[in-house]
């Protein structure tokens, strides 16, 4: 009688076992929704500087839980990426939220001079990475939200939305707005 299990190797089944296993977590842990320019955008800003900051943005297209996005209050130069001074948020949605939701992110922390970014909303966490602070100005604030992990220089593909609350638009010289990121369309995105 031939015996067909004769040439099966152990170390070639334990392989295929972990391929197996390991590819439905993979794909579970790294879920996450890439936003297009305009996925989201910005509805509220609230910067008059007494630890009241506050800014909003309503999503255009729905999230996976473990999806992250970047908010900066940096401005953003055409070649060079974003400006040294200042800070980022980093928003991530723990469960799925649909189109249409609004998101807050307001100062939690009322004595000044702290800041303390974050959200009441369950399902979202806010963690505050600043290089300089994230601080809404009072004279005028420019908020770009990005995905991705260089928060120097963003791949042009990486931005959703952008905000300039400087009384011009983006590109105009000393107006602290910065230029429009790519990908971006003032008045659309």
């Amino acid at each position: 009688m031939h015996n067909a299990y004769k040439h099966f190797s152990y170390s070639a089944y334990l392989k295929a076992l972990l391929f197996l296993l390991t590819v439905p977590l993979t794909g579970a842990l790294n879920a996450q929704t890439t936003l297009a320019p305009g996925d989201a955008v910005f509805t509220l800003i609230n910067m008059e500087g007494n630890n009241d900051d506050a800014f909003g943005f309503v999503l255009l297209s729905a999230v996976e839980a473990g999806t992250q996005i970047s908010v900066t209050d940096k401005e953003y130069t055409t070649g060079t990426g974003f400006e040294a001074a200042e800070g980022y948020l980093t928003i991530t949605f723990t469960t799925a939220f649909p189109c249409g939701t609004e998101v807050i992110i307001t100062d939690m922390d009322p004595d000044p001079p702290v800041y303390a970014f974050g959200t009441t909303t369950p399902g979202i966490t806010v963690s505050d990475n600043t290089d300089q602070g994230f601080q809404l100005s009072s004279a005028g604030e420019t908020l770009v939200m990005y995905q991705g992990d260089n928060h120097v220089s963003p791949c042009s593909t990486c931005f959703v939305t952008a905000l300039a609350n400087t009384g011009v638009g983006f590109g105009v010289a000393t107006t602290g707005s910065g230029d429009l990121p790519p990908g971006l369309v003032e008045g659309q995105s």
